[in-house]
């Protein structure tokens, strides 16, 4: 696991049932950082790296960027529209993966 020198911090209020993990690498003028998320059947690492003299608060705009929704109410919405979410929960994918 590549999170395993990161700190857990505690979850936005979004991320429930997350656990995530944070990884400072660069402080202001080079800002650069590796978040990670786990849960149930997965984990997303999401690396901060700004240009010199970024604000690095920056962050806090990618934060409103990702956000987590259970997979299966997308899903359903998807098969009730005709599409298809293929992998877990919904039908295999093409190719087999």
């Amino acid at each position: 696991m590549r999170h395993v020198r990161a700190i857990e911090v505690a979850p936005d209020l979004d991320e429930a049932g997350v656990r995530r993990f944070e990884r400072p690498l660069g402080l202001p003028p080079r800002f650069a950082a590796d978040r990670f998320y786990t849960f149930p059947g997965g984990c997303v690492e999401v690396a901060f790296r700004f240009v010199a003299g970024a604000d690095a608060t920056l962050v806090l705009q990618a934060d409103q960027a990702l956000g987590f929704r259970p997979r299966q109410p997308l899903v359903d919405e998807l098969s009730g529209s005709g599409l298809v979410l293929c992998g877990a929960g919904a039908p295999g994918c093409a190719g087999g993966d």
